[in-house]
């Protein structure tokens, strides 16, 4: 599932997440080997309970993990060659949401979202 620049920053804003304390998005970018399976999400701060961190985990031996304060700051991060998230987004596609069918998930949550 391809996805907006606006879509990826409303998945990580606070009206959508807010659904569930923790968030878990994989993806891959289409033709690259080495972002063949990657993943970001949010999850609540254990150290501070007011605040979450938003984290990438790019590659399966865990050597491109990466965690930040806010969704801008991951959003920001030029982890992909150089470049941010937003950057490559045409390359990007979504196919998990909280370990489900990324479409299905998207579209359960937007309905369930007051």
């Amino acid at each position: 599932m391809k996805l907006t620049k606006e879509e990826v920053k409303y998945l990580l804003s606070p009206e959508f997440v807010s659904v569930r304390g923790e968030l878990e998005i994989a993806f891959y970018l289409e033709g690259d080997a080495q972002y063949s399976e990657c993943w970001m999400g949010k999850m609540p701060n254990s150290e501070k309970p007011d605040q979450e961190i938003f984290w990438y985990g790019l590659v399966e031996d865990g050597t491109q993990s990466y965690n930040y304060s806010t969704a801008e700051e991951l959003l920001q991060a030029k982890v992909f060659y150089g470049k941010d998230l937003l950057g490559i987004l045409e390359q990007i596609n979504w196919y998990s949401l909280d370990a489900s069918n990324f479409e299905e998930m998207w579209n359960y949550y937007q309905g369930n979202i007051d």
